[in-house]
């Protein structure tokens, strides 16, 4: 059996992970897997997918703002992944970043709710309008009645800080607080140890959509450490990396199960995409966004890139 010497895959593994990406839907994704029913299938892929792309991904980038690049018909676009921690230690080690990058005359976008995090009094860092572009198709295709605990008629009235502050519930606090306890006790049993036990935690306390977005306690334990030291930021985004399938597959499974986490997640990575290809007008462009999102945000520019994807219809919110 063959394998790849910079990789560690076997031909037949790489063969598995390009056929799992011209997957178009979960009924495909069976035949992939081998398995009758499109549940089980999405999770034995998830869980093949995030082995295999453990070999297939380069090392996490050490230090810096690390990005996806992307070049789309003379563009390159710069996808940066971080936590939506708020703490002073990222605020700082991003905007470091973002004043190179505009000095050096690059254009800069964020993520609508980071942007208010980060950049809410900088008037050239510019504003995606995810947020609302999918609280308009929320209210427009009424898709859901509730977004993170709260009615969509509350997002609209109170805005998105009001909401975000009081997302969550009992249950999401519980998991938080056990999560941290994992965590703390690493130097007594061992990280491997805390990941074995903190992965049984997520499937106990987590519903099947917050694995399906990657809300579980690895992405925890990255997360926190890259909010208090941002040169562990690649080691946050090359586990999203393996973590999510292929878009399509991601947004088709959430759309069967909870269509307005789909819409308030995965889609607007597509938005997102789409909105900087649009408006962009320099050679060089950076997008900052919340970690979870770069992977997707990358495979739709990607779609660019390769013209599967263009902007024609795109239309501004409001």
């Amino acid at each position: 059996m063959s394998s790849d010497s910079d990789t560690g895959l076997t031909e037949s593994q790489r063969d598995w992970l390009e056929a799992v990406r011209r997957c178009t839907s979960l009924e495909e994704l069976r035949r992939e897997v081998d398995v009758g029913d499109d549940d089980e299938a999405y999770f034995t892929a998830k869980e093949i997918w995030f082995r295999l792309r453990d070999h297939e991904l380069p090392p996490a980038e050490e230090g810096g703002l690390p990005a996806s690049k992307v070049l789309v018909r003379g563009t390159t676009y710069h996808v940066h992944g971080v936590t939506h921690s708020g703490r002073d230690e990222e605020r700082r080690h991003v905007r470091e970043h973002v004043d190179r990058y505009l000095a050096e005359d690059e254009e800069v976008y964020c993520e609508q709710g980071l942007w208010r995090l980060y950049f809410q009094d900088r008037s050239d860092v510019y504003e995606v309008d995810d947020y609302d572009w999918a609280v308009e198709h929320c209210r427009a295709n009424e898709v859901c009645e509730r977004i993170d605990g709260e009615h969509v008629g509350d997002v609209l009235t109170r805005g998105f800080d009001a909401v975000a502050e009081e997302a969550g519930d009992v249950l999401d606090s519980v998991r938080e607080r056990l999560f941290s306890a994992v965590g703390a006790g690493k130097k007594l049993y061992g990280e491997r140890a805390a990941d074995v036990l903190g992965d049984s935690l997520s499937c106990l306390l987590s519903d099947p959509t917050a694995l399906a977005r990657g809300d579980d306690y690895r992405a925890y334990r990255f997360s926190r450490a890259a909010a208090e030291d941002p040169s562990k930021l690649g080691e946050l985004q090359r586990y999203y990396h393996r973590r999510f399938l292929p878009q399509t597959l991601e947004r088709h499974w959430l759309r069967l199960h909870a269509p307005e986490v789909e819409l308030f997640t995965h889609a607007r990575n597509e938005r997102i995409a789409d909105y900087i290809v649009y408006h962009s007008e320099r050679p060089v462009v950076h997008v900052v966004v919340g970690a979870a999102h770069q992977p997707g945000v990358t495979e739709y520019l990607m779609a660019h890139a390769s013209g599967e994807r263009d902007v024609r219809g795109f239309e501004p919110v409001g």
